[in-house]
Parts: C-alpha cells; sequence; structure tokens
C-alpha cells in the first residue's frame, strides 16, 4: 500500500487572521435551514443543525452535533442541543492577534450577559457605562441589539460540578 502524502500548507501570518477576508471553517455535514448568516472565520463542526435566519458570530465555534436555534455571538464558543454559550474563543483571539486589553474586555462583556442574571437591556446599560468602547466589544454590542432570534443561552449553575450544602 502506498502512503498518501498532504501537500505541504503555507505558513500563516497574523495578518492572515486580521484582515477581515471571509474564511469561514464547516466540517462535514453541516445542517442549515434556510438563511443562515456566518460571520468571518467561524468554525462550524460536523453535524450540527442551524435554524433559518440565526446568525454566527465572527470568530464563533460550535461545537459537533450542536442544534443551534438562537443567534451565536462574536467571539464565542457554543455547544450542545440546544446550544449553550460555553465560554470566548481564548485561543483564537490570542491567533488573531487581538489585545489582552481588549480579551479582558470581552471577557467582562459576556460576563454581563451570562453570569450575572441580568436582562439584554440592563447588561447593555452597564456595558455602555463600564466597559472601554473597543471595537470588538462594539461589534458585540451591535450584534446583540439587532438580534431578532435573541443570542443563545449561558449554562446554568446548576450544571456545574460544586454541590450545593443542601446536597452534601
Amino acid at each position: 500500500a502506498t502512503a498518501r502524502l498532504r501537500t505541504p500548507q503555507p505558513a500563516r501570518s497574523k495578518a492572515d487572521y486580521i484582515d477581515g477576508s471571509p474564511r469561514r471553517t464547516y466540517d462535514a455535514f453541516m445542517f442549515s435551514a434556510g438563511h443562515v448568516h456566518v460571520g468571518d472565520q467561524a468554525i462550524i463542526g460536523g453535524l450540527v443543525a442551524v435554524h433559518q435566519f440565526t446568525r454566527i458570530g465572527r470568530m464563533a465555534i460550535i461545537g459537533g452535533c450542536s442544534k443551534v436555534v438562537q443567534d451565536v455571538p462574536p467571539y464565542s464558543t457554543c455547544d450542545g442541543h440546544p446550544a449553550l454559550f460555553r465560554g470566548l474563543n481564548i485561543i483564537g483571539l490570542e491567533r488573531a492577534g487581538i489585545a489582552t486589553e481588549a480579551i479582558r474586555a470581552l471577557r467582562q462583556t459576556y460576563r454581563y450577559f451570562y453570569r450575572m442574571g441580568l436582562s439584554r437591556d440592563h447588561a447593555l446599560q452597564r456595558i455602555s457605562q463600564e466597559i472601554p468602547p473597543l471595537s470588538q466589544i462594539q461589534e458585540v454590542v451591535q450584534f446583540v441589539r439587532s438580534s431578532d432570534r435573541g443570542i443563545c443561552r449561558g449554562t446554568r449553575a446548576r450544571e456545574s460540578t460544586v454541590l450545593d450544602s443542601a446536597e452534601i
């Protein structure tokens, strides 16, 4: 049997990730029901089902076998059935050369949406008051404001591995 050799791929520079070119990665068998907007540099795993008129933000990652019924915000990772927000795409942000200050601000932004129990309007108000107006933050705010389907939900505190004192 002969071995197949892969063609060497050219090395990528940081400019390949941040020049705004529409690079999207789809794994095998990604299903979409009608019109779906996929942002630049988004990665969609295998056997993912995406509802029609759903948006997937820039540099978002969706894990395999997920069911996406609401918008997936930029720079996030989502997974599950239905897809839930799992955190930031930290590795992608670092590879893209996004500044540490912007990553911290994104972390705080998503904390307002997912960890503090605030409504969307209250979270947007606090973000505008307390977080510096970086381009990545403005992109997330605009994405959330323009969402018709709502953004995917976050994981619930009950899903964590920490037990309440009453359960011990």
